[in-house]
């Protein structure tokens, strides 16, 4: 995956790949800061966001990160 994303660096398709990531990223931000600031307990819905993003990131983590 790291050389797809090397390939990647320079092109028109890197370039919307960025704008892409880029937007959704500040969308995240927007979410996150709403459902932190919402009417449930601030620690509840932090650990809730937390445990989402763990189960999220656990698969990438499994194909990006070579064990050896």
């Amino acid at each position: 995956m790291s050389v797809w994303l090397i390939l990647l660096e320079g092109t028109e398709a890197g370039r919307a790949l960025a704008t892409v990531l880029a937007l959704a990223a500040a969308c995240l931000h927007a979410v996150f800061g709403a459902l932190q600031k919402g009417r449930h307990d601030p620690w509840l819905s932090r650990g809730v966001i937390d445990a989402a993003h763990s189960m999220m990131a656990a698969p990438v983590a499994h194909f990006v990160v070579q064990l050896r």
